[in-house]
């Protein structure tokens, strides 16, 4: 009896290990990878607000600029905007370009500033598409960026400059 119940158990070890030989499936997989263009950004045109003639002890006069390709400048009562030397105000435009239809998310300051002797005045930037909104549509986009200057009581009579050029980052979303 111990001889056969030795024998059952070998050959169910046998046949378990037989089973489980023939369990055994193979699945295979392909891997691809496609290049596309990569994102870029280039500015083609800077911020101008032109020519500001604000008047003595008006305090808290603003010009904003539209973020528009026929950027128009409007301002606060005390403010005119005379054409000297035919200084056009003007957007700032970028053009974003990379892979056809494909969306893409920016970032930007909310606000710069413009200095030089006097004091420093604040923008605040505005921008014609929503930092999350950008389709690179027939594979380019145009941003184009205007704001508010906020100008001081008594600002001095100079030309104010952004003393580093403002960042416009873009990425593939």
């Amino acid at each position: 009896m111990k001889n056969l119940t030795k024998v059952f158990a070998i050959a169910i070890a046998m046949f378990g290990f037989a089973s489980s030989s023939f369990a055994q499936e193979t699945a295979s997989a392909s891997a691809t990878a496609t290049i596309i263009a990569p994102i870029a950004i280039v500015k083609n045109t800077d911020m101008v607000f032109g020519n500001i003639a604000v008047q003595t002890d008006a305090a808290a006069q603003t010009v904003t600029l539209d973020a528009a390709s026929d950027a128009n400048a409007s301002h606060s009562s005390l403010v005119t905007l005379p054409n000297y030397n035919k200084v056009t105000p003007t957007a700032a435009k970028f053009t974003v370009s990379g892979a056809v239809d494909y969306t893409y998310s920016f970032d930007y300051p909310a606000t710069i500033s413009l200095t030089n002797t006097g004091d420093p005045m604040t923008v605040t930037l505005t921008c014609n598409v929503a930092k999350t909104a950008g389709i690179l549509t027939s594979g380019s986009e145009i941003l184009y960026f205007g704001g508010t200057l906020d100008i001081g009581t008594n600002q001095a009579a100079e030309v104010y400059n952004t003393a580093t050029n403002f960042d416009v980052t873009v990425n593939y979303n």
